[in-house]
């Protein structure tokens, strides 16, 4: 039997270094199985200041899991990014949406995949430049206001 791969991909790599961002998204993942088992997770999604060949923002997000303790990854990049930590009232109930439109810096990073490949991911969320203003794409629908696929009860 003679196989080939015949699938396209629209995916494109973000360049390595500092990025411009904004926020664009912070998705309730649900339970997901981690390495660690099953955590509850979230997406915090970002769109560049570099666009792909096509003129769209490229898109860029990282997982956490869903707390604010001080060893945590969402808590210690929030800490990068704000310049700040957690006020006592913010660590008793903090709102993500408040992220959304947040300019931010970050840092792309490059790893090898299972696969071989080269894939990118964020190294680090640093506070935005002076004066930056990096626009989300328009497009981008947030997980929130997407319809369930049929058959399917989540947005996803």
């Amino acid at each position: 039997m003679i196989m080939s791969d015949t699938s396209t991909s629209s995916w494109e790599n973000p360049t390595l270094g500092l990025h411009g961002a904004v926020c664009c998204d912070v998705a309730d993942l649900g339970l997901q199985q981690t390495n660690y088992g099953e955590k509850h997770q979230i997406s915090v999604v970002f769109s560049l200041d570099q666009n792909r060949v096509d003129g769209k923002p490229i898109t860029i997000s990282r997982k956490y899991t869903k707390t604010l303790n001080e060893k945590s990854s969402f808590r210690k990049d929030l800490k990068t990014w704000r310049g700040a930590d957690l006020t006592d009232a913010e660590k008793a109930e903090f709102n993500t949406e408040m992220l959304v439109g947040a300019q931010a810096q970050i840092n792309i990073e490059e790893f090898q995949k299972s696969d071989g490949t080269p894939g990118t991911s964020i190294g680090a969320i640093l506070p935005p430049a002076d004066g930056q203003d990096v626009k989300a794409d328009p497009e981008y629908e947030r997980v929130q206001d997407r319809k369930p696929k049929t058959g399917e009860g989540e947005p996803f």
